[in-house]
């Protein structure tokens, strides 16, 4: 069967097993050969490419996983000029990631435009912010789900009225760090930040994030993009979150934020400065070990060692508990609503942690104090229940 018949008859299908590894952090067996493509050293990206090419079976649904990389992969035969049957199929998804980006950033823009005129200066985070910033070569190498955008919190309020002025509607309940809003018919979704990171919600952190923003030059978008020290923070950290989506994509974000040329680098100094003031050396340490591994030389050993070297404070711990665990567990479920209960004092005891964790069950769930431990019991057996079936 010829190439262009295979196309034919074939098309790539997401749809495959959702939470390869648990959904945590670190990539699963499968994804290190796609990592090592993007990533691009030389011979061995090549070489990576053609095994990856020989293992890879088009009639099997993937991990959302794998596919938001294949654009990337695509991109990367079309630059090396390489031959095979793959290749017409997975311009199919390429050009599917590229007319659902351009529909999203299309209808994403006058709102942007509109907070840009009324002062309110928005700056892109995540996909958009790393796509705006030329770490990935085009707009569809790198698929996005919505347009993450942050504002200060004093002008979250007149940047909610602008974007209600536009038509724009919140769908879900609004997040402590974020408001996602729709576009009228549904083009496009912007995610409204009140914080840089959902997981450290401190003023001092947005500050340190936001310090070096530059006007957004690979977009169309009336918006700046953070510097490459904080394109990488932002990446370390939010990746960090288990999903049920494999989390292998924030490695390849991270490799190309480190491997960008044009003289782009990153302060490594700052990055340990930030951990040691936003108390996340420990999760710092755990996600540049993972991206050592891909990325080699470009993590230097020092920076890993004086990580290692702040102190570890308890919020830390309940991270790593997080981190370790399944995405669909109890335990994630508990140490994430202790993390976002606590994400703006991260310093706190653990007394204090526990303490703002019921605090938050009760305003959440709307009874008595003395019925939150029933509650949680309850939830709790339900959980069982549901992991049973």
């Amino acid at each position: 069967m010829t190439a262009s018949a295979a196309a034919a008859e074939i098309a790539i299908r997401r749809g495959g097993p959702e939470t390869a590894g648990g959904g945590r952090f670190r990539p699963a067996a499968g994804h290190e050969l796609l990592l090592q493509i993007v990533g691009d050293r030389g011979d061995e990206a090549r070489a990576a490419l053609e095994a990856w090419c020989g293992t890879f079976d088009p009639r099997l649904p993937v991990d959302g996983g794998t596919y938001r990389l294949l654009p990337m992969i695509f991109h990367r035969m079309r630059e090396w000029n390489v031959d095979h049957e793959l290749r017409p199929l997975l311009k199919g998804v390429y050009r599917r990631s590229l007319v659902a980006n351009s529909r999203l950033v299309d209808g994403a823009a006058p709102a942007l435009q509109a907070l840009t005129d009324q002062g309110l200066a928005p700056v892109l985070l995540k996909g958009a912010a790393l796509v705006a910033d030329g770490y990935y070569p085009t707009l569809a190498t790198r698929p996005m789900a919505d347009i993450d955008v942050y504002v200060t919190r004093e002008d979250h309020g007149a940047a909610v009225a602008v974007l209600e002025g536009f038509g724009w509607r919140s769908p879900l309940p609004a997040a402590r760090h974020a408001v996602t809003f729709e576009s009228p018919g549904g083009v496009a979704t912007i995610d409204l930040h009140l914080h840089a990171i959902g997981a450290v919600m401190t003023q001092s952190s947005d500050l340190t994030l936001t310090a070096g923003i530059r006007q957004a030059s690979g977009l169309d978008l009336a918006a700046s993009v953070p510097d490459p020290t904080a394109q990488l923070l932002i990446t370390l950290i939010h990746g960090a979150d288990p999903n049920p989506e494999p989390t292998v994509r924030w490695v390849a974000d991270a490799l190309l934020v480190l491997t960008a040329r044009d003289g782009i680098t990153v302060d490594w100094n700052r990055v340990v400065d930030y951990a040691r003031a936003q108390q996340v050396g420990l999760l710092l340490v755990r996600m540049l070990e993972v991206l050592g591994a891909f990325a080699g030389g470009d993590v230097p050993p020092p920076v890993i060692e004086s990580l290692r070297s702040l102190p570890t404070w308890p919020l830390e711990r309940w991270e790593r508990r997080m981190m370790d665990s399944d995405h669909s567990s109890l335990a994630k479920r508990i140490t994430q609503s202790t993390v976002r209960a606590s994400a703006d004092q991260r310093s706190a005891s653990t007394p204090a942690l526990l303490t703002g964790l019921l605090r938050r069950y009760h305003d959440t769930w709307q009874v008595p104090w003395t019925l939150v431990p029933v509650v949680a019991i309850s939830k709790f057996l339900q959980h069982v229940t549901d992991r049973r079936v």
